[in-house]
């Protein structure tokens, strides 16, 4: 699957300097001018790379921040561009992997692309979902919901729900892993909900043997 670029400037010549670099290295790019529909798209999809151009006063800043809270993106790798006169510490303490000056200059535009990608790479291999069916059981409180599978990683679960708990719930988890007798236990988090009926956990607490299970089933997809 390619990597997903959110591209968040309103800027002709920075958008010129990008798209074309980041296609080069295979990744797709959505590009949205107002950092309000930005922030939407973050908490409704998942990106591997996010792009603001925070130079001036708007709000592109605010997109550079909540990357972190959009919980399917708080892996993303961020780059921040700012102005010629702005200071690069304030966009790293925002959450900024890679701080790019403008004007962009294109030996400079590669090279941390490419850097870019390479973390891209490295946050998809250490975080890689497998895509996954089966029925699987939340139990939040008393309360038990059924729910779908829709992949699975080392570190969480993301499961098609009708009614899905609320962000920072702690639930109980319960399903088989696919095409196996392995029944599988676990708690864990609410990190994000989707419009598409989608509900990301990331998982909290494992029996050691649960985690041998999942380890196994993964190691096996990988073959």
């Amino acid at each position: 699957m390619m990597p997903e670029a959110l591209l968040v400037s309103p800027h002709e010549p920075s958008v010129r300097a990008l798209a074309p670099e980041l296609k080069k290295l295979g990744t797709r790019v959505e590009r949205q001018r107002d950092p309000m529909a930005a922030l939407n798209r973050l908490w409704r999809y998942r990106y591997d790379a996010v792009i603001v151009d925070c130079e001036g006063e708007g709000d592109e800043a605010e997109v550079m921040r909540e990357v972190r809270e959009a919980g399917q993106n708080r892996n993303a790798v961020t780059i921040a561009l700012i102005g010629a006169q702005e200071d690069p510490d304030l966009a790293y303490a925002l959450g900024a992997h890679f701080v790019l000056r403008k004007p962009l200059a294109a030996p400079r535009v590669r090279r941390m692309l490419r850097a870019a990608h390479s973390l891209i790479l490295q946050e998809r291999r250490r975080y890689r979902r497998i895509a996954c069916a089966g029925p699987a059981t939340v139990l939040c409180g008393a309360a038990e919901f059924r729910a779908s599978l829709v992949d699975l990683s080392k570190g969480g679960v993301a499961l098609r729900m009708e009614r899905p708990p609320e962000k920072s719930d702690i639930v109980r988890l319960r399903f088989r892993l696919p095409d196996t007798t392995s029944l599988f236990h676990a708690t864990a988090e609410v990190r994000w909900h989707s419009d598409r009926g989608l509900v990301g956990m990331t998982f909290q607490r494992l029996t050691a043997l649960d985690r041998a299970h999942l380890q196994r089933w993964l190691a096996g997809q990988e073959r």
